[in-house]
């Protein structure tokens, strides 16, 4: 699901007159909004930082191309549109062809990348820090990405069998690992929900990082309860950046022992716990239920506030509190176009046009223009997306060409 990020920045960025990678740069002459503001922009991309969405650009445009990505010893094999139409890929999605399936017409590796519907840009001009014009503008020449990773003036398609696909692996992180669980599933059916997890969230919005913080609490609420209870073999431990990029790459991945060694001690502990509780027969029920009631004290949220102060237990990240002050939650292109924070949609499901929800006030022509954008509708988040569904099961093995 942070394909749609790469994605998104990649085609911002080619708006914003920037070096999109393989999606170019717009020609002089044509429309785009290299005039804007940086405030302009930035409430475009929600991002915490202008940095952010070039970092997205840099690091993941160019799995969506063909000719890049691939091991030197392949070199006189990789695809070329002109020389090798039929050479070896190097995208994402034929990385993953054994679990998306292959497109029946061009026989390539199939793609869950879809931004049919995007408003970009919505909740900017909602808030009056862009105009009606430039939201127009925007969407009438964002574009998308082809199977190439080329850019092209229509948007991004998905097929319905490469969405259910990247749904039934398990490819978009869920709570459950069973379809019989329901259309999205519910936890305690297996899978995230029946294991302890502790996200070590590092804040580095401001300094332009793609970990932004909205991540963890995007994973927060796909594990959460069908009542919207937290689950609670979960916790988010918050943390400052610190000082230099060794230090930041230590606090994400855990790569000391000063930085991975608390979170081990602490899900070995609870680990230890259920299990002998469960051998003792002082629990029992789901193994998640199990989970929880064996929960160790050191496992609650916890966040360390750039005074040096440690707050931990509930209400750590409740709006107002110490912890949120200190480290406010961002957004990204799909949330500033209505998505929600739990980003788990690849493809939405589409709605007709509303002008009054725009909340602000279009002339004819403005709300035609809007129509003709969107022949088919405007996303609706919140709905389950088009062919969203929970994972099979964990640990697959398909029988599929």
């Amino acid at each position: 699901s942070i394909a749609a990020g790469a994605s998104d920045c990649g085609l911002l960025e080619r708006w914003f007159g920037r070096d999109g990678g393989s999606a170019g740069i717009i020609p002089r002459g044509e429309p785009s909004g290299a005039d804007l503001t940086d405030d302009q922009q930035q409430a475009i991309t929600g991002f915490g930082s202008l940095l952010t969405c070039p970092f997205w650009t840099r690091t993941y445009l160019e799995t969506l191309d063909p000719s890049e990505g691939c091991d030197r010893a392949l070199l006189s094999q990789v695809w070329d549109l002109a020389v090798r139409p039929r050479g070896v890929r190097c995208t994402f999605q034929d990385s993953n062809v054994n679990l998306l399936g292959t497109d029946p017409e061009t026989g390539f590796a199939d793609r869950p990348l879809d931004n049919v519907g995007v408003q970009y840009g919505l909740e900017a001009l909602q808030d009056g820090v862009i105009s009606v014009e430039q939201f127009l503008e925007l969407n009438e020449h964002i574009g998308g990405f082809d199977i190439n990773g080329a850019w092209q003036p229509e948007r991004t398609r998905a097929g319905d069998d490469a969405l259910a696909r990247a749904y039934q692996s398990g490819m978009v992180t869920a709570g459950t690992a069973t379809a019989e669980a329901g259309a999205l599933g519910t936890p305690g059916s297996g899978g995230l929900a029946e294991v302890p997890v502790i996200v070590q969230n590092a804040y580095t919005d401001t300094l332009g990082d793609i970990h932004d913080r909205q991540r963890a609490f995007a994973i927060r609420d796909r594990l959460r309860s069908p009542d919207g209870a937290a689950d609670p073999n979960l916790a988010i431990w918050t943390v400052p950046a610190g000082a230099g990029i060794a230090a930041l790459a230590n606090l994400i991945t855990g790569g000391s022992v000063e930085a991975g060694l608390p979170l081990v001690q602490v899900l070995d502990e609870w680990l230890t716990r259920a299990e002998e509780d469960a051998a003792s027969g002082r629990s029992s029920g789901a193994w998640a239920e199990r989970l929880a009631a064996a929960r160790p004290v050191g496992a609650d949220d916890r966040c360390l506030l750039p005074s040096g102060e440690t707050v931990t237990g509930e209400g750590v990240y409740d709006a107002g509190s110490p912890c949120s002050d200190a480290y406010p939650i961002h957004s990204d292109p799909r949330r500033v176009a209505g998505a929600l924070l739990v980003d788990d949609t690849l493809a939405c499901t589409l709605t007709e046009i509303d002008p009054d929800a725009y909340r602000v006030g279009f002339s004819d022509d403005q709300l035609e223009r809007v129509r003709s954008i969107f022949p088919d509708g405007v996303c609706d988040w919140d709905v389950p997306g088009r062919e969203q569904q929970a994972p099979l099961g964990t640990w697959q093995v398909h029988d599929r060409p």
